[in-house]
């Protein structure tokens, strides 16, 4: 265990949550139409939206706590590339289960994350708070 599990969930909840946010406002600005009034409950509180932040805030944590710590951007470049991953899995899932073709609607997710800004603020946001990652484990006890 290279982190403490306080930093960790810090870790992971700042950097899906804020990249999430990063691009659902870029989405609301690029969009011409203004939003409805229910905008908030659709974008982000419908089922299929909350399993993408809740997953990779499990895997973020889980590879904080497992994988050896690193240099600031080999830790960004990791945990963007899972962050990708989960949103590239999630996407093909949801569109699997909405009978839609899976690899088409997820590659196009990543496409549209890139140009909403999420994937590189989430590559800023790991590289911003891994900085900030406390030792835990054995790697606290021998410091």
């Amino acid at each position: 265990m290279n982190t403490s599990w306080r930093s960790a969930v810090s870790y992971a909840a700042i950097v899906t949550l804020v990249s999430l946010a990063v691009g659902e406002v870029v989405d609301l600005l690029w969009n011409p139409e203004p939003p409805t009034r229910n905008w908030a409950t659709n974008a982000l509180l419908t089922p299929d939206r909350l399993a993408f932040p809740l997953v990779a805030i499990i895997v973020l944590v889980e590879a904080r706590l497992v994988l050896p710590a690193r240099s600031r951007w080999t830790t960004a470049g990791v945990d963007t590339a899972l962050y990708a991953l989960v949103l590239l899995l999630v996407t093909a899932a949801e569109a699997v289960a909405y009978d839609g073709p899976p690899a088409d609607s997820a590659f196009v997710m990543l496409i549209f994350a890139l140009f909403t800004l999420q994937l590189p603020a989430a590559f800023a946001l790991s590289a911003w708070r891994s900085g900030h990652l406390a030792p835990g484990g054995r790697s606290a006890l021998t410091s």
